[in-house]
């Protein structure tokens, strides 16, 4: 992961799986074995990093910051858990070939939900 260290991405976290090349804008981090990659991406976004920014023209983020914020950490099961589905609404939130169809098809059943209760008239006794 990155962690953006100054400027305008200051604070942002990027996930990345494999080799890169960062410049001394980023934090790159790691993981020790207890934390699933995938959690610590979601936990530091969820985090807004960007509050621990310094201020001035040029916001920076110091790395001695970053290292003194602690975090409670569940269970690897419980980050499985987690992970799998904040993935899964990410997929479906940024990923459009799979978010499109599924709002469709979520509209397509609200739309006959409505059209169902609306359209169902109890008969008139004159």
């Amino acid at each position: 992961m990155f962690i953006g260290r100054q400027g305008a991405l200051c604070g942002n976290v990027s996930y990345y799986d494999g080799q890169c090349y960062a410049t001394e804008h980023a934090v790159v981090t790691k993981c020790l074995d207890v934390v699933i990659p995938r959690f610590a991406f979601h936990l530091l976004t969820a985090m807004n990093l960007n509050q621990y920014k310094s201020s001035g023209a040029q916001p920076g983020l110091a790395v001695g910051k970053l290292n003194m914020i602690q975090i409670i950490l569940p269970d690897i099961e419980e980050q499985r858990r987690v992970v799998e589905v904040l993935d899964e609404f990410d997929t479906l939130a940024n990923d459009i070939s799979q978010g499109l169809p599924a709002e469709i098809e979520a509209r397509r059943k609200q739309y006959a939900y409505y059209r169902d209760k609306l359209l169902t008239f109890k008969e008139k006794v004159a």
